[in-house]
């Protein structure tokens, strides 16, 4: 497996959410079914969407489909919910629902990171740095990374090291 690869699916796990961002939307009893999961004012909401999808995602609560996932992502991602925009990105990337297709992938991380979504532009850098889904350009991946870095992910930073770029 790549570096590029294992970055990526390590960013999968906990479906790819900074310790901040899974605070913030902390996790809710796994013995619920998906649909329960919803926030009660608006079960539609782009963040209800993408509550639910994690839960078909990862499978607590609910037995694992990533095909209702990817359509739950897709409809909060196309409402420009950031965190369904690089969830979706990352089933693109990683064919998980839907065939893969990188570029796919890449253009939903754009989307998220022009949102300010840290765990989007340490994807799309390391997409960048290793040529996948995009024109292979280094030096923006480098840079992608390195604001990634200094912004606080630590995904970003331990990648960094181990392409032996200090950050």
């Amino acid at each position: 497996m790549s570096k590029a690869s294992y970055l990526i699916v390590a960013l999968a796990a906990g479906v790819g959410m900074t310790a901040a961002a899974a605070a913030q939307d902390a996790a809710p009893p796994a013995q619920m079914a998906p649909e329960q999961m919803a926030p009660a004012e608006d079960p539609q909401s782009a963040t209800a969407l993408t509550a639910m999808a994690d839960q078909y995602f990862s499978g607590p609560g609910a037995a694992r489909d990533d095909q209702k996932a990817f359509e739950l992502y897709q409809k909060a991602a196309e409402m420009g919910h950031a965190p369904a925009q690089f969830r979706l990105g990352y089933m693109y990337a990683a064919g998980r629902g839907v065939a893969a297709n990188e570029m796919a992938g890449a253009e939903w991380y754009r989307k998220a990171m022009a949102q300010s979504y840290i765990p989007a532009m340490t994807n799309l850098g390391v997409m960048y740095y290793e040529g996948r889904g995009v024109s292979r350009n280094p030096q923006l991946g480098l840079d992608l990374l390195n604001r990634a870095a200094r912004a606080g992910d630590k995904r970003a930073s331990d990648y960094l090291v181990e392409i032996g770029e200090k950050h």
